[in-house]
């Protein structure tokens, strides 16, 4: 576990396609500047998915303290305090692209990632994908095993990370690296041992398999 200090965070309400979006702000530690932003995406919101998620919870505070990361977490329309219902996936682009501009807006002319965690992972790699200014795509747990179109991605060459769990039921190991060989563009993929779609008991190798691409002297794609 880090040892860095704890940046601080703000509570933010976004204004979204929706009604207003309950986010949450972390800065760098005092005295340092942002290098980079990160928006990051949460599970599922019709089973419990929310930005308290406990892994992009981690994820934040640790770009923010070791990577000098401006990162922002938001709810979807209907989950927390964010305004709207539910839209089967279709709006929650809309509110990732509402969380991309509103952070873009406090880094102008600073690269963005987009880091997405199961449902959010898809919807965050389609906003992502649409944004110039995201440079660096993250999934965590990418649910190929649903209904979810992911064509867009074999046109992209934006970066990606694919950090899945060797036995994820939604798209276990087998199935990510046949989905990987179709994208043409830059792919890293990290699969956790012996993991499920939680990741349970597995939580600190998912939050490291994300951290350690960010910090300074990461591997390049």
């Amino acid at each position: 576990m880090s040892s860095a200090p704890h940046p601080p965070e703000h509570p933010l309400t976004l204004r979204g396609p929706a009604g207003t979006l309950q986010a949450r702000l972390r800065l760098p530690p005092p005295g340092r500047q942002a290098v980079a932003g990160a928006v990051l995406f949460h599970p599922h919101p019709l089973f419990g998915g929310s930005l308290e998620n406990k892994i992009l919870y981690r994820i934040a505070l640790r770009l923010a303290a070791e990577a000098d990361h401006a990162v922002l977490r938001l709810n979807f329309r209907g989950a927390g305090e964010s305004e709207g219902q539910y839209d089967d996936g279709r709006g929650e682009v809309d509110d990732a692209l509402a969380g991309i501009e509103e952070l873009a807006g406090r880094l102008p002319g600073l690269p963005l990632a987009a880091i997405g965690y199961s449902f959010g992972a898809a919807i965050g790699l389609r906003a992502g994908v649409a944004d110039e200014r995201v440079t660096r795509l993250v999934a965590l747990g990418l649910p190929l095993g649903l209904e979810w179109d992911l064509s867009f991605l074999e046109r992209t060459q934006k970066p990606v990370l694919c950090v899945q769990g060797e036995h994820d039921e939604f798209g276990d190991a087998v199935r990510l690296q046949a989905f990987v060989k179709s994208l043409t563009g830059p792919v890293q993929t990290a699969i956790i041992p012996a993991a499920s779609h939680l990741f349970s008991g597995r939580e600190d190798d998912a939050v490291e398999a994300v951290v350690r691409t960010f910090l300074p002297d990461a591997p390049k794609t």
